[in-house]
């Protein structure tokens, strides 16, 4: 059985976060990204890795942004709130041109980091 192509999409609120069709537990990577989790300028929510260096998130369906009071991001019960240090577990992807185009606000470049669990 094919494996179903990867959406993404883009919340709407405030932060803004990025989405992709498939939920956690569904790893086949195993990389590892740890940072701080801040809103980029363009106000979706990333990983800063480094100094002034940051990688755009993608996280699984069933992740929800936290837009009140401070924000963060919700994933299977574990809050992260921006600011705060993160270790996630997944791994690169390389967008295609039609996945750009729908994340072209959040990309600043053309791979992003596919969440597929918390890294302890």
């Amino acid at each position: 059985m094919a494996a179903e192509p990867l959406a993404l999409e883009v919340t709407s609120g405030d932060p803004a976060a990025v989405r992709g069709n498939y939920s956690l537990g569904e790893s086949s990577m195993d990389a590892r990204l740890e940072g701080e989790l801040i809103i980029g300028a363009d106000g979706c929510l990333q990983l800063l890795t480094g100094q002034d260096e940051s990688t755009l998130l993608v996280f699984p369906d069933e992740a929800d942004p936290i837009e009140r009071g401070r924000p963060g991001i919700e994933i299977s019960s574990t809050r992260i709130m921006v600011g705060e240090r993160a270790s996630f577990a997944g791994g690169g992807y390389e967008l295609s041109e039609e996945q750009y185009e729908t994340l072209r606000r959040c990309v600043p470049s053309g791979e992003v980091f596919l969440v597929q669990g918390l890294a302890g």
